[in-house]
């Protein structure tokens, strides 16, 4: 009885009998003190008169529910940025669900990297795993979603290596005719091993191509017994070739999966015709 007769001030500022019944609970202490005059009304005019006090005080319950909508919403957007989220950006997702029998304490509050490879209404995205592409089937709001920054993208500043310094340098002076007769030592040494070579014929065996070829872009892909493989648009103009994931940048990886997942987006969109 008394949450129903209590008002609500924090949305209607009505109670909840009063807005079903469009009056105000009788309590036991009004009964007894309000005069019993209201008895010889007729029914219908007394019907009439609540259902009008209903009417008035749903309205004005309505209107103070969408005040007290514009404040809380005035009241978040102070604290509250715009998402700028983009196509093929790193993002981590958030994780509201714990593995039974973990604490929610040691339990990662977010999971990834994930990349974007779609935007959709309302600051909704379509997310990809980077590890193995796996794309998430729903969309996901950017209240879920935070910034994910690569280590790969910081490196250590350069440190300069240490010299050994000799306990007892020798006089430069000195040894410096001993330093030009070394000089020419190693020289005729070098020039010995190099003639030694060219007439035993030893060449050097395994090279290895580390030659970057530039791909235009990738056309498709497979899997064949467990390895991802790319089909590769050379710029040279060359036939295209498949390509097993790790001779390929993650950069055009992501890039490849983005034009997919768009391509595939416009394709299911409801197309309209009018007849002739």
């Amino acid at each position: 009885m008394a949450f129903r007769n209590s008002p609500s001030t924090q949305s209607t500022e009505y109670s909840p009998f009063s807005m079903v019944f469009g009056k105000e609970m009788n309590l036991p202490f009004d009964a007894s003190v309000l005069p019993k005059d209201n008895l010889s009304k007729d029914a219908k005019h007394h019907l009439e008169e609540i259902i009008s006090n209903l009417k008035i005080t749903q309205d004005l319950a309505a209107e103070n529910i969408k005040l007290k909508q514009a404040k809380m919403k005035e009241r978040y957007d102070k604290n509250t940025k715009i998402p700028e989220f983009r196509l093929r950006d790193k993002v981590l997702l958030k994780e509201h669900v714990v593995p039974v029998g973990r604490s929610p304490k040691l339990v990662d509050k977010f999971n990834g990297p994930y990349y974007i490879t779609d935007c959709g209404p309302n600051f909704t995205y379509k997310l990809r795993r980077c590890s193995d592409q796996k794309e998430l089937k729903a969309m996901v709001n950017a209240s879920n979603l935070r910034q994910y920054v690569d280590p790969t993208d910081f490196r250590d500043p350069p440190q300069a290596p240490e010299r050994p310094v000799p306990d007892n340098p020798p006089d430069a002076q000195n040894n410096q005719p001993a330093d030009n007769d070394q000089d020419d030592q190693i020289a005729d040494d070098e020039s010995t091993d190099s003639d030694t070579n060219s007439d035993n014929g030893d060449e050097p065996n395994n090279v290895i191509d580390d030659t970057f070829h530039e791909v235009e872009k990738l056309l498709n892909n497979r899997k064949t017994r467990g390895i991802q493989y790319f089909l590769v648009k050379w710029k040279d103009g060359s036939k295209p070739t498949w390509e097993p994931k790790q001779n390929i940048g993650e950069g055009l990886i992501q890039e490849y999966f983005t034009r997919k997942t768009r391509k595939g987006r416009r394709r299911k969109q409801k197309k309209y015709f009018t007849r002739p």
